[in-house]
């Protein structure tokens, strides 16, 4: 049992007897409990003790409080809510049944009808909370609950509680406020004053996701899907399967308006679009009869189409492009503070890219064909994870990086650093971009997504000035073989690297070294709860990325515990302690000292499972040189020449 689990069960006391985790998200955990007083199976939803530090006892209060007054029979109760032993819950009514993301992940797509029911519901549900000045805001499959075919609306108030804190906006696999794949562009870009056309938006997207299978935008991370959706419009339904009626069509492609303005201005009016009927007192809008005039197959002309007395509306350029240009700089402007002006430049590029010429750095994009391109130059770019929920992000990564590490030791081959192809992770900037930037002559790509009861990777690799397709393959395995995995992607991008350069490449096994499956997993998640730290730390958010290193952290203590003669483990956390010593650092001498020792003490325990691994002097050196920069004293003059050694000694051992 965790110690999160002890502390639940001493909280509540006398109140709750606290049986089993039902469930793990990334802000909460949600356990099986007995309500003492009445006798009844309840859910109790536990917040994260980071998402609860960040929260805030006070501000959470306050948005329960707002939740438990919402009494509908298609939002689900709040029954309780409190902090116990210094976590924040919510108590709600058990639902017999399963979430729709659950019926989702095995049936993919639901029918036409059952899938419009659920939405209406759900719609109703929303409508009664918005006319009370409640908005969702995270409405998404798996906050939407099957109970008895009836559909509940689950988790209201946490959303808006999270989005008023500092550091609860952009993050990649740790905190989201809403879910990215649901988010509505004006949340994407951290608008101030959200009403319920952003839930419209979101449950568009859910209702698109039932019929297509698949969610309306590109991407597993805010990043990602703020770059696709500037660029293009989600494909209509009809195009991807048969049989879509066009008022269901023409109603998904309104809700999912770029702009609010050109979206339903009520849940109602959405739900009743869906059937062809009118909502309840809804005034009849010219736009509808634009829409009814939309050639199956196509997307209506709906953005930017404003009625007037007169009937007719500016073009959908004049208005959308107008808004398209307020989202983006909008979204650049959080963005910018949260991830960094490199990182925007590659999304403002990729998406200035479709509106016309593009220069960068003073340098105009020229034909591929025409650059000197090396086939020896290779990129492994970060494979994507295709899962629905993208809880693969972690395998992705992992296999993406031991891949890139093993491919650096093949002497014939010349290979972009992880550094190198790391911005370019889950931003949306096109194969040619990558190209003409790192100018590689061959690229490793790669996808990863969960089958019924097995992981699937497609790797590829791909000749970089004419994109042709030199050889790919599936490979499938269960989820606890992981490590064979990365054996087996070693084999196969070997020999299609032979097929390309005509030459024997050997590139020996992916062992992580270590052989446990657990291990190698909580390192790579470790890593980017790490990295989401990073885009905190960049915008300025010391006290948001000290939560996310302390998280990252404790899964390299898991990780460590699973296998205590792995390096990785050990390694990573010292260069977490890193990371965390950097956090106030104005100047050298604000480093913080306590994290350097810590890091120092993590150093040493890994040269005792890896003496003279160049990684860990690297480490050992980089931190005492920290501790020399900041004085001129004998301590310091002492920490600088222990750095140099070391520093000396792992450049000579591994000159990359």
């Amino acid at each position: 049992m965790s110690p999160v689990d002890d502390r639940l069960k001493r909280g509540l006391e006398g109140s709750y007897a606290v049986l089993r985790e039902l469930g793990r998200g990334a802000t909460s955990t949600v356990y099986l409990a007995e309500d003492l007083k009445h006798h009844r199976q309840v859910a109790i939803k536990v917040l994260h003790p980071e998402i609860a530090a960040m929260l805030g006892t006070d501000r959470f209060r306050r948005e329960i409080e707002i939740s438990a007054h919402l009494e509908h029979p298609h939002i689900l109760t709040l029954i309780d809510s409190g902090e116990a032993d210094g976590l924040l819950y919510y108590v709600m009514p058990l639902v017999e049944g399963e979430s729709l993301d659950d019926r989702l992940e095995r049936d993919n797509r639901i029918p036409v009808d059952e899938a419009v029911r659920i939405v209406r519901e759900v719609a109703d549900g929303l409508a009664y909370a918005h006319q009370r000045n409640v908005i969702h805001r995270d409405v998404k499959p798996a906050n939407i609950l099957l109970a008895e075919s009836h559909a509940l609306i689950a988790d209201f108030g946490i959303a808006k509680a999270l989005t008023d804190t500092r550091s609860g906006k952009v993050t990649q696999t740790g905190v989201t406020v809403g879910s990215p794949a649901y988010m509505s562009p004006e949340q994407v870009a951290g608008a101030e004053g959200l009403d319920g056309r952003t839930d419209i938006y979101s449950l568009g997207c859910v209702l698109y996701e039932m019929l297509a299978g698949a969610t309306p935008s590109k991407g597993n991370t805010l990043a990602a899907i703020f770059a696709h959706r500037m660029i293009e419009e989600p494909p209509p339904l009809s195009s991807l399967v048969d049989g879509i009626p066009l008022e269901i069509e023409q109603a998904v492609q309104r809700a999912l308006a770029m702009e609010p303005k050109d979206r339903f201005d009520t849940a109602d009016q959405f739900a009743a679009a869906l059937t062809g009927t009118q909502a309840p007192g809804a005034v009849a809008e010219k736009r509808g009869t634009a829409l009814a005039g939309a050639t199956p197959g196509t997307r209506p002309p709906t953005l930017g189409l404003t009625a007037t007395d007169e009937g007719t509306a500016p073009t959908r350029e004049r208005t959308s492009s107008r808004f398209r240009l307020g989202i983006a700089v909008g979204a650049l402007a959080v963005a910018v503070a949260f991830v960094g002006r490199a990182e925007i430049a590659r999304w403002a590029s990729a998406w200035l890219g479709s509106q016309g010429t593009v220069t960068v750095d003073g340098e105009s994009a020229v034909a591929l064909s025409s650059l000197d391109l090396d086939p020896r130059r290779i990129a492994v770019l970060y494979f994507d994870d295709h899962s629905r929920n993208q809880d693969l992000a972690y395998l992705a990564n992992g296999l993406t990086e031991e891949l890139i590490a093993q491919l650096n030791e093949v002497r014939e081959l010349e290979v972009i650093s992880r550094n190198g192809v790391k911005p370019y992770r889950d931003t949306g900037v096109t194969v040619d971009s990558i190209v003409r930037a790192l100018r590689p002559g061959t690229i490793v790509a790669g996808s990863v997504i969960r089958g019924r009861d097995q992981i699937r990777v497609h790797v590829q690799v791909i000749d970089a000035a004419t994109s042709a397709h030199i050889g790919g393959r599936r490979l499938e395995r269960a989820e606890s073989d992981v490590l064979p995995l990365l054996d087996d992607l070693a084999h196969e991008v070997s020999f299609f690297l032979r097929e390309r350069l005509g030459e024997e490449i050997r590139i020996r096994d992916l062992k992580a070294g270590t052989d446990s499956p657990d291990a190698w997993g909580l390192v790579q998640r470790a890593k980017l709860v790490a990295d989401d730290g990073d885009l905190l730390r960049a915008g300025g958010d010391a006290e948001g990325a000290a939560q996310f290193y302390g998280r990252a952290d404790s899964l390299l203590a898991e990780a460590e515990a699973a296998d205590a003669d792995w390096l990785a483990p050990v390694l990573e956390r010292g260069w977490n302690a890193a990371r965390l010593a950097k956090l106030p650092a104005g100047s050298p001498e604000s480093y913080d000292r306590t994290a350097i020792d810590s890091g120092l003490a993590h150093a040493e325990r890994a040269l005792e499972l890896a003496p003279g691994a160049p990684k860990v002097l690297e480490l050992r050196g980089t931190l005492n040189g920290w501790i020399g920069r900041s004085g001129d004293g004998q301590e310091e003059n002492a920490a600088l020449d222990l750095a140099f050694v070391d520093l000396e000694a792992a450049l000579a051992m591994d000159p990359s």
